[in-house]
């Protein structure tokens, strides 16, 4: 059941994803300005080989709000984040990260990974990690040694079980040598939760429980772009695969999402009033949208 995949940045420009791989998580960007120059080709070489795209940020937690707005602008809403934390020149804290996830997620970013090595959480003063845990993330340890199903990187800390373990940065692939991570869940159930359900490459159907969550996030999506075009900031970068400089694509791609949603819902057999009313709502902002385009 056990499944691996590689993450990657600047440090490995150059690198051509490889056929079959099933997963690769990109550094995307880093504090409140930087963006990693790398992660758009990743991105669409991710995309072409049919594998889940995630990105990774690396924290700072000075200024909350510009740090959040910084990673979702590069990301956008439907990209998994996973947070790195292991900045030595800023100590980071439970507290920090808990603060920034919750002003990503309030601009509609989906972060569902923590990386927060063991060396680092004793660093911190070795803090009970189980709050995040609580606010809906996954911990990816690192302990660079050969790879065993009951090896040290599986170890809990901070009162919070590994759900990934990145056990080397050595990997051969792709010509290079390479962070590699294992996962022990099957692929089907990681990109279910590390994506709330949103990833379409894989068997990642939806249950009942996920169904209200994803017609949210939609929502918001609409909701997102909406207030871009308000504030005259390009909304191409907070739309997945829509290309920037052209943002009247964007609607088209919240009417594929919104017909996919609503294929996942007629699989699983039924709606309640609240779905009915969240699909409703996102479908009305589209249109709304879409007339907005067409005037002049």
């Amino acid at each position: 059941m056990t499944f691996f995949y590689p993450d990657v940045s600047n440090h490995n420009a150059g690198l051509v994803i490889q056929p079959g791989t099933v997963a690769v998580c990109a550094k995307a960007s880093e504090g409140v300005d930087y963006r990693d120059p790398t992660y758009p080709g990743f991105r669409s070489q991710v995309s072409k080989v049919g594998g889940l795209f995630m990105a990774y940020h690396w924290t700072w937690c000075a200024n909350i709000a510009a740090e959040a707005y910084n990673a979702f602008g590069m990301v956008g809403p439907d990209t998994p984040m996973m947070w790195d934390v292991e900045n030595t020149s800023r100590l980071q804290s439970v507290s920090g990260i808990l603060a920034l996830t919750d002003a990503y997620r309030k601009l509609g970013g989906l972060v569902t990974l923590c990386y927060l090595p063991r060396w680092y959480w004793q660093r911190m003063g070795s803090p009970d990690l189980r709050p995040l845990r609580d606010a809906g993330l996954r911990l990816v340890s690192s302990n660079y040694t050969s790879y065993a199903d009951g090896g040290v990187g599986w170890d809990t800390y901070g009162g919070w079980a590994p759900y990934v373990w990145q056990y080397t940065d050595r990997q051969p692939y792709g010509g290079k040598l390479v962070d590699f991570n294992a996962c022990q869940d099957s692929f089907a159930n990681f990109a279910a939760t590390v994506t709330r359900g949103l990833f379409t490459g894989g068997s990642t159907d939806m249950s009942e429980e996920q169904i209200p969550f994803n017609t949210e996030r939609l929502a918001n999506g609409a909701e997102t772009w909406g207030r871009a075009m308000v504030t005259g900031e390009d909304p191409a970068h907070y739309m997945g695969g829509v290309g920037k400089g052209s943002p009247a694509t964007a609607p088209n791609v919240l009417h594929e999402k919104l017909d996919a949603l609503k294929d996942q819902v007629a699989s699983v057999g039924g709606l309640s009033d609240t779905d009915r009313t969240l699909i409703k709502d996102l479908t009305d902002a589209v249109n709304a949208l879409n007339s907005r385009l067409a005037s002049p």
